[in-house]
């Protein structure tokens, strides 16, 4: 009767460690899925962070444009825009500098 009880328990533990194995490394739900899975959330949260700072930053852009004068400033540095009467001379910092070596 024990020879019998303890045959059973082997069963059983086999069974439920081989259960174990498959869940773990051969399921569709496996841990490593799962770990691969996280990794990839984890870099779309941060990409989405940067996104939403880099849409925040452009929002503020915007706004700020809508200002004629302002719209005006940033064509000028931005583009080199300029009137009709003016003349504009665009300075390189290493010219200033090799000048002043």
């Amino acid at each position: 009767m024990i020879k019998k009880v303890h045959k059973t328990l082997l069963i059983y533990a086999v069974i439920t460690i081989a259960f174990a194995v498959w869940m773990a490394f051969y399921d569709d739900h496996s841990i490593a899925i799962h770990r691969e899975l996280d990794l990839e959330i984890s870099n779309l949260k941060s990409s989405k962070k940067t996104l939403t700072s880099n849409i925040s930053a452009v929002l503020h852009q915007i706004e700020t444009l809508k200002n004629p004068d302002s719209l005006e400033k940033y064509a000028r540095e931005e583009f080199f825009y300029k009137a009709e009467d003016e003349i504009i001379y665009i300075i390189d910092s290493t010219t200033i500098n090799s000048l002043a070596e």
